[in-house]
């Protein structure tokens, strides 16, 4: 009986410990992209302005973004990264990874 807690505590462990593996490298302008000045780049938020453009370089999958009572204007996943649109003023974006079996429900 012990060892079944010792061993279902170290599996919760190892959860709580792969859930905080996600940082930002590093968070830069560039100015020189004009992406979100592009046709295919261009998205209008809520209150009719242009929403900034935020590339996330990324091979993984399964993210969700949050901005709070702005909201997100949309994310796609491109190849290698993620774009995600917000409205002007945002000044916080959570990120959650999401495990496929949580996400779904399975």
């Amino acid at each position: 009986m012990k060892k079944a807690i010792l061993i279902l505590f170290l599996f919760v462990v190892w959860l709580g410990a792969r859930a905080q593996t996600i940082g930002v490298k590093s968070f830069r302008a560039l100015p020189t992209d004009m992406t979100a000045s592009s046709r295919d780049g261009k998205r209008i938020d809520q209150n009719g302005e242009v929403a900034a453009l935020i590339k996330v370089v990324t091979s993984e999958r399964g993210f969700i973004f949050e901005g709070g009572a702005l909201g997100i204007v949309e994310t796609k996943q491109q190849t290698g990264e993620i774009w995600v649109w917000v409205p002007h003023g945002l000044r916080k974006i959570t990120v959650k990874l999401y495990l496929d079996d949580q996400r779904f429900g399975t």
